[in-house]
């Protein structure tokens, strides 16, 4: 006589990790750098004036716009975090954080709330370290908006080995088009919960500008869903023909 005990441990494991899988929903956090006064500061390099950004992303998760916020005109030598950010419902707190190593400064420009307001670095600024801290997925989908008020604008940002840029093309746009006004690392992978990322000015560019950015938990694509469940009838009906092989 057969024992299927094993088997049908398996398959009941397979399911629920399935089950599990298709009732996720991606985690967004949204941050705007955001700026608050209206003067110059030649000492921050900054110029600040436009409002927290109030809406849907790249990423859009209907219902829930809440932006956790940055007042750019705080970007200093000393650089800043950002602790235990909140999702984009606005009310379920996380343990996600951001840290940005280095100086640089603030604009506000004109576009929508998003694209408005920018973080900057120029030429003859160090590059800032991105990095996340805190998570506690998988995978995740990463977003970097960088958009300024005038050309030459454009951002450089790296993970390991590879780089992706913004072109700053079209200026003070209102719609987001990838690799002009944003860009989007996939599947990332944290090192003990933390992502860090290397943000430069982009070729020919004299100034890099950083917008906002969207933490996303990854979330596998339908053909994964098809490939779970078509994995897990396999196992059912391999099981119900070893029943029938033993009877």
């Amino acid at each position: 006589m057969t024992n299927n005990a094993p088997m049908r441990k398996t398959i009941l494991l397979v399911a629920a990790i399935t089950l599990g899988i298709v009732g996720a929903q991606a985690q967004i956090i949204n941050i705007d750098f955001d700026s608050t006064s209206g003067n110059d500061d030649p000492i921050l390099n900054s110029h600040t004036g436009g409002a927290t950004y109030f809406g849907q992303g790249v990423v859009s998760d209907p219902g829930n716009d809440f932006w956790n916020r940055h007042e750019n005109n705080t970007f200093s030598n000393s650089g800043f975090t950002l602790s235990n950010l909140f999702q984009s419902d606005g009310l379920t707190q996380t343990g996600v954080g951001i840290t940005l190593t280095g100086s640089g400064g603030g604009y506000s420009g004109s576009g929508n709330d998003l694209l408005d307001d920018y973080l900057f670095i120029q030429t003859n600024t160090n590059n800032q370290t991105i990095t996340i801290t805190g998570l506690t997925g998988s995978f995740y989908d990463i977003y970097f908006y960088g958009m300024g008020n005038n050309a030459g604008q454009g951002s450089t940002f790296t993970f390991g080995t590879t780089s992706l840029q913004t072109t700053n093309s079209p200026r003070n746009g209102t719609s987001f088009v990838q690799n002009q006004n944003y860009v989007v690392f996939s599947g990332l992978t944290p090192s003990s919960g933390n992502l860090s990322f290397l943000w430069s000015v982009g070729p020919d560019n004299a100034n890099g500008a950083l917008n906002g950015i969207q933490i996303v938990t990854a979330i596998p694509e339908p053909s994964t869903y098809a490939l779970l469940i078509g994995g897990l009838a396999a196992l059912a009906l391999l099981r119900r023909r070893s029943r029938r092989t033993v009877a």
